[in-house]
């Protein structure tokens, strides 16, 4: 059940809510909205949903060697509508300690302790990408859609967080 905030404050903005549901036709039942649906002849509201998550990724990269944030999206974004495809192969615990090039990032590490690492590989056979993940991933880069480089941050002498956000 949805809690309708208009019926109390009509002038009502914004607020917090949590999406219950989406149906068979892309429509997204929240637990509350400010939205008044068309109904009884009156018009419904417009607006937006807007999410909190912003991913962000931490690399190995030194001073200098990384592009402006234009150029990295545009970089970017060409990746993802090349629709490359995303799938999964499995090594163990013992094959990823010996493959540590395998890591790219510098905060996450690989998901391992159940004597077999998930390998995520982006493009065919992995030429794109191919490094261990344990989080959820598309079937293809273009189910992403497009990006935009919110910020690039130095967080150490050759660690650099890139921010990224839903263009």
């Amino acid at each position: 059940m949805t809690t309708l905030l208009f019926r109390e404050d009509a002038f009502l903005q914004s607020c917090g809510a949590t999406v219950l549901a989406v149906n068979e036709r892309g429509g997204i039942a929240l637990n509350t909205t400010v939205f008044y649906a068309t109904a009884g002849g009156q018009p419904g509201d417009k607006g937006t949903l807007t999410i909190d998550a912003s991913g962000r990724i931490d690399f190995d990269i030194p001073e200098g060697r990384i592009p402006g944030k234009q150029e990295l999206a545009a970089r970017i974004n060409a990746m993802i509508a090349a629709d490359h495809k995303v799938t999964f192969c499995w090594i163990t615990d013992e094959e990823m300690a010996r493959n540590q090039h395998l890591i790219r990032t510098m905060s996450v590490k690989p998901p391992m302790g159940t004597d077999r690492v998930r390998l995520v590989m982006i493009g065919e056979d992995g030429t794109i990408d191919l490094q261990p993940c344990g989080g959820t991933h598309v079937r293809s880069t273009i189910e992403i859609g497009p990006i935009a480089v919110a910020k690039i941050e130095n967080k150490g002498k050759i660690n650099r967080r890139i921010r990224l956000a839903f263009a």
